[in-house]
């Protein structure tokens, strides 16, 4: 496991929460049941050495869980939850770092594309390179539901400053890299960008709308503030986003 890898995992649910009761349920059949116990170590086994991605792996214990929890007093929705839940998502966003575009896919199904701004240093997940990782990432939180358009984060925290380019607004000539109006906080999904949570590396609103379309960042992938409200409405429904940057400007 590389030095930067995630050591540790907290999970944390709320009380009866369907979650919870998942969790209770599967705890107590497989300590009762030595055969389910088996075949569910074998399964996880199987999928550890052979499974490309963290939602691979997810995916590919679901149907023995839904079996398993078929028999607790979840209902049949609850069950159609968990296992939808645990299915990788079919929705990705495609960031091509040469065109400087951001497609958004459902599927095989194109939504639409957004103009973006990758790092001016290019692509790398070099601790302190100020490059943009590449491979694939997932959103690990969001940040800014509410917010005015051109709302100011600084360390994730509002400060109540909206931004425009209105000559008047005092924010409107600084030449600060500024997160506006949401923010979708990255972590990566491989081993080669096991770093990227740390490395702080967003989808956000910016101040430079008039350098989208080519590089510019220091590592985060900037939108137009009113783009980035639309990327983050998915999460607001309870969906999930996965998304992949290419490689050396080869689409993975």
């Amino acid at each position: 496991m590389p030095n930067d890898s995630i050591k540790h995992n907290l999970y944390a649910c709320t009380k009866d929460c369907t979650a919870l009761k998942n969790h209770l349920f599967l705890r107590d059949h497989l300590r009762a049941n030595e055969q389910s116990r088996n075949e569910y170590g074998n399964i996880k086994r199987r999928l550890a050495s052979a499974a490309m991605s963290i939602d691979e792996y997810v995916e590919g214990k679901t149907a023995f869980i839904v079996n398993v929890l078929s028999k607790s007093d979840l209902t049949v929705q609850e069950l159609d939850n968990i296992k939808k839940s645990n299915e990788e998502s079919k929705r990705k966003m495609f960031v091509k770092s040469k065109e400087q575009v951001a497609e958004l896919w459902d599927g095989i199904k194109l939504l639409k594309i957004y103009r973006i701004s990758t790092a001016l240093k290019g692509l790398g997940c070099e601790e302190g390179s100020y490059c943009t990782p590449t491979g694939k990432l997932r959103v690990a939180s969001k940040v800014g539901f509410g917010l005015p358009i051109g709302g100011v984060l600084r360390s994730r925290i509002s400060t109540g400053e909206i931004w425009s380019n209105d000559p008047t607004n005092p924010l409107s000539s600084s030449d600060e890299d500024l997160v506006l109006t949401r923010l979708l906080w990255l972590e990566g999904a491989e081993n080669h960008n096991a770093n990227t949570f740390k490395r702080y590396i967003y989808l956000h609103g910016t101040n430079q709308e008039h350098l989208l379309g080519k590089p510019a960042s220091r590592g985060c992938i900037r939108f137009s503030n009113n783009d980035i409200v639309e990327v983050l409405i998915p999460f607001k429904l309870g969906m999930k986003w996965r998304f992949v940057i290419d490689r050396f400007d080869l689409l993975i």
